[in-house]
C-alpha cells in the first residue's frame, strides 16, 4: 500500500498564486489572472466575432447540429463513440462504464486497475465521457444563441467534474493522454467564451488552477517508453504540454513544458511516422489521430515560434497518404485498430472524418491539390485557423483532386488499385510499434473493395479493447480479415492478457508493384505459416484491369504438406447470393450496385456465413462473409475475380476478359509438388 506521505497532493490556491506571480512584472495574483484572460488565445483564433459571422453565413446546418448536441448535454444526455445515447438521471457518474453499469473505484490513481478481468467493463467509456468534447459545443451554442443555459451548463460541468474527480483519485486520473485531451477541450471551450467577461473571477481562478494541475499531471506521468517504442499516447501528452506551455508562457514551468514538447515532437514525428507518411502503429485510424495531433501542435506553435521545415514536410506526407486512401464514399479502410478517438471537435460530429481532416491540412499546409470539391472548408478549419480560410478557398476556387489514382507506399506496404469510382485497398504492412504490434491486426495481404458509395469487401473493425479478451482477439484475428489462411492458425499468435501485443511470427514483403495506363499489379508474401511442421509460404497477387474495370486475385500456398486452406472475404452493407458453383453475386443495400465474385480455381468449396462488423468503437452489427475452403496437399492456389457489372451482358464480357488475362499471365492452379513458383524481382515504382 502506498504511503500517505508519498501520495501527490492537489495544487492549492496559494501555490498557484505563487506560480503566477513568481518572476512576473505584475504585482498580485489578480493582475496575473487578468493578464491570462486577455492574452492571445492558444487554440482559438482571436477574432471571435468574425468567426461567428462566417459561421452564420456559411454553416447554418452545422450551427443547428451544434445547438442540438448542446441541448442534449444540458439534459445530461451523452452520445460517445459507437454506443447508444445515455441519459444520466441523478447526476453524472464520471467514473462509471454506463454501458455495462460498472463503476471504477475512487482510489488513488496508481492503485486503480485499468482492466477488470472478472467483468466486461470498458475503460474507454468513462475516459471518453471525461474528454469533454461537449464543452466546446456548449461554448459555441452560447455564442450562437446568447442563451445562458449553455454558459451555465459549461460552468456546472467543469465544477462537477472537478468535485467528482479530485486530483489524483479515480479512473480519470490514470492516463496522461486522457488528461491532455480533457485539458485541451476545456481550454478551447474557455477561449471561445472568455472575451465576453461573463465568467466570474472565482470560476476563472479555479479553471486556470485546474488546467495547470492537468499539465503538472502530464509532466509527472508522461507516457514515454523510449527505444523507438513511444506511441500516440506520448504524442497527445506532448500536445498537451505545448498548449499548456504557451498558455502559461512566462512561468518557469510553462516555458519548460513548451520547449520540451516542441523538441520531442520534432523527434517523434520522424520516429513514429514512416518516410512515406504512414504511422508506425499499423492502423489507418491512428493515422488520422496522430495526424490531427501533429497538425494541432503545428497550428498552435505557429502562433509563437513554429516547427522546423522537416516537421512540416513529414506532416504533409501524412496528409498525402490519408488523401490517397480515401474511398469513393468518403471513408478510409478500417485497417488495424480504431478507437474512434478525436482531439478537438467543432462541428458536433464526434467521430473520425478523413476528408474533413485532409481539407484542414490542405488549407493550413498549403496543399490545395488535396482539397475536396467542396466550395467551403470544414467548419472546424475556421475555429482552428481563422475565418480567413473562407477567403483562401473562395480565391482559389474548386481545384480537382489529383490523387484519385492508384498509389503504392513502399515503406508501409500499402497500395490502392483504383480508377474512377472503383477502389481496392491492399495491405502488406509489417508488424508496427517496433515489432510489438500494439494496434496491429492479423491483416497481412488483406483487401477492401469499394465501388461508388458501397463498401463490398471490408475490414471487420475493432469493436472493443478492455471489455473482454475474447472480443479483442476475435476482431483482430486472421479469421476476421479478407486474407488467405491455413486451418485456424493465426498469422501472429496472441498472448494471454496482453491486449496490445502480438507474437512477431510473420514477416511480410512486397515482391512486385507495377502501374501503368492499362493495369496495376501488386504481389506480396508473408512467412506466418513457415512455423508449421510442413512450412507454407503464402502470397497474394492482385491485378486491376483499368481498361475494363475489374480485379483478378491469385492466392498461392507454396510448400508441402496437407492442410485445410481457407480464403475469406468480409462483406459490408451488402447481400450475397449464390449463382452457381463458381459465381457469387453481391448486391448493395444502399444503392443499385453489384459486385460479382467469379472463381477460376477448381475444387474449392465456398459458404456464405454469418459474421459481424464494427464500424465504430463499441458498435457492431450482423454481416456476412464468404469462406472458400480446400483440404489438399500443397502447393495449391485460389484464383478469383471481383467484377463490378451493371448488367448480365457486361458481366459476361468482363468474365471472359478476366479468363483471357489469367491465360495471358500464365496463372494456373498449383496442384502438384513439381510446380515451381517463379521468383520475381523485388521491384518498386
Amino acid at each position: 500500500m502506498l504511503s500517505t506521505a508519498l501520495k501527490k497532493k492537489p495544487l492549492s490556491a496559494r501555490e498557484f498564486d505563487a506560480i503566477l506571480t513568481n518572476g512576473s512584472r505584475l504585482k498580485n495574483p489578480e493582475e496575473c489572472l487578468a493578464d491570462l484572460v486577455s492574452r492571445q488565445s492558444v487554440l482559438i483564433p482571436d477574432d471571435r466575432q468574425r468567426l461567428l459571422q462566417v459561421s452564420r453565413d456559411y454553416y447554418r446546418d452545422t450551427i443547428d447540429r451544434i445547438v442540438t448536441r448542446a441541448d442534449e448535454t444540458v439534459a445530461d444526455t451523452f452520445r460517445i463513440l459507437g454506443f447508444p445515447p445515455h441519459k444520466f438521471k441523478d447526476g453524472i457518474e464520471w467514473e462509471k462504464d454506463f454501458v455495462a453499469d460498472i463503476p471504477w473505484s475512487k482510489d488513488y490513481y496508481l492503485t486503480v486497475p485499468l482492466v477488470m478481468w472478472h467483468n466486461k467493463s470498458d475503460l474507454k467509456v468513462p475516459w471518453e465521457l471525461s474528454r469533454g468534447h461537449y464543452l466546446v459545443w456548449l461554448a459555441q451554442a452560447w455564442k450562437f444563441t446568447d442563451d445562458d443555459h449553455y454558459l451555465n451548463k459549461f460552468v456546472e460541468l467543469i465544477d462537477d467534474w472537478s468535485k467528482s474527480n479530485p486530483y489524483p483519485y479515480g479512473v480519470n486520473w490514470t492516463c496522461a493522454m486522457e488528461v491532455a485531451i480533457r485539458m485541451l477541450n476545456w481550454i478551447a471551450a474557455f477561449e471561445i467564451i472568455k472575451d465576453d467577461n461573463v465568467l466570474t473571477d472565482d470560476f476563472t481562478r479555479r479553471f486556470y488552477r485546474q488546467v495547470f494541475q492537468h499539465a503538472i499531471y502530464i509532466e509527472e506521468n508522461i507516457e514515454v517508453i523510449g527505444n523507438g517504442l513511444n506511441s500516440n499516447h506520448y504524442l497527445a501528452d506532448l500536445l498537451g504540454l505545448i498548449v499548456a506551455g504557451n498558455l502559461f508562457r512566462g512561468t518557469k514551468r510553462g516555458d519548460k513544458w513548451r520547449h520540451f514538447a516542441v523538441d520531442e515532437l520534432e523527434k517523434e514525428i520522424m520516429l513514429q511516422t514512416l518516410p512515406d507518411g504512414f504511422c508506425f502503429e499499423s492502423s489507418m485510424n491512428y493515422q488520422l489521430l496522430t495526424a490531427e495531433i501533429y497538425l494541432l501542435a503545428y497550428l498552435v506553435e505557429s502562433k509563437f515560434n513554429g516547427f522546423s521545415e522537416e516537421y512540416r514536410n513529414r506532416l504533409k506526407k501524412m496528409f498525402e497518404l490519408i488523401s490517397a486512401f480515401i474511398k469513393p464514399d468518403g471513408s478510409i479502410p478500417n485497417f488495424g485498430d480504431g478507437d474512434s478517438g478525436r482531439i478537438l471537435v467543432f462541428n458536433g460530429i464526434d467521430r473520425p472524418d478523413p476528408q474533413r481532416l485532409v481539407d484542414i491540412g490542405a488549407l493550413t499546409l498549403d496543399m490545395p491539390h488535396l482539397r475536396s470539391y467542396s466550395n467551403r472548408p470544414p467548419s472546424d478549419a475556421i475555429w482552428l485557423a481563422g475565418a480567413e480560410v473562407i477567403e483562401t478557398m473562395i480565391s482559389t476556387g474548386d481545384i480537382p483532386r489529383d490523387l484519385r489514382e492508384s498509389r503504392y507506399f513502399p515503406d508501409s506496404g500499402l497500395a490502392t488499385l483504383r480508377e474512377d469510382d472503383l477502389y481496392l485497398f491492399f495491405a502488406a504492412n509489417p508488424i508496427g510499434s517496433g515489432g510489438i504490434g500494439g494496434h496491429k491486426h492479423n491483416d497481412m495481404l488483406t483487401i477492401e473493395i469499394c465501388c461508388g458509395g458501397t463498401n463490398f469487401i471490408v475490414d471487420s473493425g475493432t469493436y472493443r479493447y478492455t471489455s473482454h479478451q475474447a472480443d479483442r482477439d476475435r476482431f483482430r484475428s486472421t479469421a476476421y480479415h479478407s486474407v488467405p489462411a491455413i486451418n485456424d492458425e493465426e498469422q501472429n499468435r496472441f498472448l494471454p492478457k496482453l491486449l496490445f501485443a502480438i507474437r512477431p511470427d510473420a514477416k511480410v514483403r512486397v515482391i512486385r508493384w507495377e502501374s501503368n495506363d492499362e493495369y496495376d499489379l501488386i504481389e506480396a508474401e508473408h512467412s506466418a505459416y513457415t512455423r508449421l511442421p510442413d512450412p507454407i509460404n503464402v502470397s497474394r497477387t492482385v491485378c486491376f484491369d483499368k481498361q475494363r474495370g475489374f480485379w483478378i486475385i491469385k492466392d498461392d500456398f507454396l510448400g508441402k504438406g496437407k492442410y485445410d486452406f481457407v480464403d475469406r472475404l468480409i462483406l459490408g452493407d451488402v447481400e450475397a447470393g449464390v449463382i452457381d458453383s463458381s459465381h457469387i453475386s453481391i448486391e448493395s443495400k444502399v444503392e443499385r450496385r453489384q459486385l460479382d465474385i467469379v472463381i477460376f480455381s477448381n475444387e474449392w468449396d465456398f459458404e456464405i456465413m454469418n459474421h459481424e462488423i464494427s464500424p465504430l468503437y463499441g458498435m457492431k452489427y450482423d454481416a456476412e462473409r464468404i469462406e472458400f475452403s480446400l483440404s489438399a496437399s500443397a502447393p495449391v492456389s485460389m484464383i478469383w475475380a471481383a467484377i463490378p457489372a451493371g448488367s448480365n451482358e457486361e458481366l459476361s464480357r468482363k468474365r471472359e476478359a478476366a479468363k483471357q488475362s489469367i491465360t495471358r499471365m500464365k496463372w494456373m492452379d498449383l496442384a502438384g509438388e513439381n510446380q515451381q513458383k517463379v521468383t520475381l524481382k523485388h521491384t518498386h515504382a
